[in-house]
């Protein structure tokens, strides 16, 4: 079923599970960012890596759960910044958040 999370991913259920002991990135462009974005989130896009990149490892601790999110279930950049991290800078528990943005804010919106 497309609604279950994949290899690689998190539901907004397991996310709220981990309570403030997680570190949130952002994976939408800058503007979305801006505008609006998960409480504590980091950017880190692929058009501004090495800007963002240093914040990202400067707040990751081992024990972490990292869990990267782009707009929705169809957007890929989220799995493209999981990617990197896990092969570029071999950082372990690297999840996608599984619907991202628009999961999370439906989940939040009706008070779950």
């Amino acid at each position: 079923s497309p609604e279950e999370a994949g290899p690689g991913e998190i539901d907004v259920q397991q996310l709220q599970s981990y309570g403030t002991q997680v570190l949130l990135v952002d994976a939408r462009p800058a503007g979305e960012y801006v505008r609006e974005h998960m409480p504590g989130a980091l950017p880190l896009t692929e058009d501004e890596w090495d800007a963002q990149i240093p914040a990202v490892i400067a707040a990751w601790q081992a024990d972490l759960p990292l869990v990267i999110y782009c707009d929705s279930r169809d957007c890929m950049a989220s799995h493209k910044v999981a990617e990197r991290l896990r092969t570029e800078y071999r950082l372990q528990n690297v999840t996608v958040l599984h619907g991202g943005w628009i999961a999370w804010k439906e989940a939040v919106g009706n008070g779950r």
